[in-house]
């Protein structure tokens, strides 16, 4: 009888040594018979208890860094958009992810400029984060030289060009904006393209120029290509900026938003403020995904020009090209 329950007491004794909170099981009996059986499983089932909590712990130690990159990502975005008495901005994001690559900025050059800009960094998550920490430093570095927005952009391609993995990249739309006579000048590194509204003439006019994204190309093939554009604001125009995961959004159907639709909201609330031409386009936009999940980024800016002081806008933005020099 001893020597027939011997393996239940080697069982048992394993059991009783065990340290549980390594969830390992070792138990040195093996069979052919019912005990060994039982013995295989006890050391099966310690082998994936212990397998789940070091994942489980992984998990924690994920989240948690997550949870660091979400704050980073917060603290880095602006809180508060620019509001004066000719202009207001407003704006939305929303990451796809626990954190994201879409980026947008203001920068205050001075009493009569500033600039604004939104960005795309390519890919989702912690590396398309890393990319959009790295591209902002260098613009916040570069801005304080530099105003023209093809040399801004130009500048920030040359130091992102070989220091990001191969197959990444940025798009970036920049604005520099004469804060009393609404003329502004503009140029895009492979973005989406800026829509003007006229509240007078009742229309959306798409801004586009040309450009590589940033990071892609070498200096020389980038300065070459990029161009810029000239825009004179009146009183009750608006500007819309957006990142392609407005409009690439889909629904249940798999049918695109597309620009169209952009236009159209932008279009019917061209007599609005910017915080309601916003939260109206982004309103139809959730209305048209439904409960599709959402796969990319979104970022939308919006800014209205109130009207400013007379101005010519050819002095302007001959007097913008050379502050910007």
């Amino acid at each position: 009888v001893r020597q027939k329950l011997r393996p239940i007491e080697i069982i048992t004794r394993s059991l009783k040594e065990t340290d549980f909170d390594k969830m390992s099981i070792n138990i040195p009996f093996t069979s052919f018979n019912e005990f060994g059986y039982l013995a295989e499983i006890l050391r099966t089932m310690g082998f994936k208890l212990c397998q789940a909590r070091e994942e489980l712990m992984d998990k924690g130690r994920m989240e948690k860094e997550l949870q660091i990159a979400r704050e980073l990502q917060s603290s880095i975005l602006p809180s508060e958009y620019p509001k004066e008495q000719c202009y207001s901005f407003a704006g939305i994001y929303q990451s796809a992810k626990e954190v994201g690559g879409d980026y947008y900025d203001f920068i205050d050059f001075d009493s009569e400029y500033c600039g604004f800009l939104v960005a795309d960094v390519s890919g989702k998550s912690l590396p398309a984060m890393l990319i959009m920490l790295l591209t902002r430093d260098i613009v916040k570095r570069v801005a304080l030289s530099q105003r023209h927005p093809v040399k801004v952009l130009s500048e920030v391609n040359r130091e992102l060009y070989g220091n990001i993995p191969d197959g990444s990249f940025v798009s970036m739309f920049f604005a520099l904006m004469n804060k009393k006579g609404g003329q502004l000048i503009c140029a895009s590194a492979g973005h989406t393209s800026l829509l003007h509204i006229s509240e007078a003439a009742g229309t959306v006019n798409r801004i586009k120029t040309r450009g590589f994204p940033l990071g892609l190309e070498d200096g020389r093939n980038f300065t070459e290509r990029i161009e810029c554009a000239e825009l004179n604001l009146s009183g009750g125009d608006s500007i819309v900026l957006h990142t392609d995961g407005i409009t690439e959004a889909v629904n249940a159907d798999g049918e695109q938003f597309g620009i169209k639709r952009l236009i159209d909201e932008a279009h019917a609330n061209r007599h609005c403020s910017s915080e309601e031409i916003a939260d109206n386009i982004i309103l139809r936009h959730r209305k048209f995904v439904g409960t599709t999940p959402q796969f990319d980024d979104i970022t939308l800016l919006t800014m209205k020009w109130n009207g400013g002081a007379k101005i010519q806008s050819k002095d302007t933005i001959r007097e913008i090209q050379n502050a910007s020099a």
